[in-house]
C-alpha cells in the first residue's frame, strides 16, 4: 500500500466514523434505544481510532 492509499483510506475510515457519530447524536435526542446509540458511539471511536492509525503507519 502506497502512502497516498494509506491516507485516503484512513481518511475514509474517519469520515465514516464521522457520520456514525452524527447518526448517534441523532439517535440520542429521540426515543431509540439508548444500547443502539453507546454502540454506535462505541464503533465510531474505534473506527476512528483504527482511521488515525492507518494514516500514522503507512
Amino acid at each position: 500500500m502506497t502512502e497516498g492509499q494509506g491516507d485516503l483510506l484512513g481518511s475514509v475510515i474517519v469520515l465514516l466514523s464521522t457520520a456514525l457519530l452524527l447518526g448517534a447524536v441523532h439517535f440520542a435526542s429521540t426515543t431509540v434505544d439508548k444500547r443502539k446509540v453507546r454502540w454506535l458511539t462505541t464503533l465510531s471511536v474505534i473506527l476512528s481510532i483504527a482511521g488515525v492509525a492507518i494514516v500514522i503507519v503507512t
